[in-house]
């Protein structure tokens, strides 16, 4: 991958699925990347996860939020980390472009 990226999952997703099951759909399907954790199930707020996930792990690096829900969702300090993807169409060019500047902090 162009950023060397690690992968932590925050989708409803982590819910029915573990770790390990998502890591197997993720080869499966040849994505990109490496999902390395998920966030704790701990709020119905998803900024609240990644910053008790960014807390734990004593995070201090820069990081990329993509996600299909609305900016509201995240605290805001994290909107300027945010990519924001449709549902329905999933990942674009553009979004892709987005969080790879972010990541790059460029």
């Amino acid at each position: 991958s162009k950023t060397n990226a690690h992968i932590v999952i925050t989708s409803s997703w982590r819910g029915y699925l573990s770790l390990r099951k998502l890591r197997k759909m993720w080869r499966r399907r040849k994505m990109a990347g490496e999902i390395v954790d998920i966030t704790p199930d701990i709020s119905i707020h998803r900024g609240d996860e990644i910053d008790a996930w960014l807390t734990r792990k004593c995070f201090k690096g820069v990081y990329v939020i993509i996600d299909d829900m609305d900016y509201r969702q995240f605290n805001t300090y994290q909107v300027d980390n945010l990519v924001t993807c449709n549902g329905r169409l999933g990942l674009t060019t553009e979004d892709v472009e987005k969080a790879i500047k972010i990541l790059s902090n460029v």
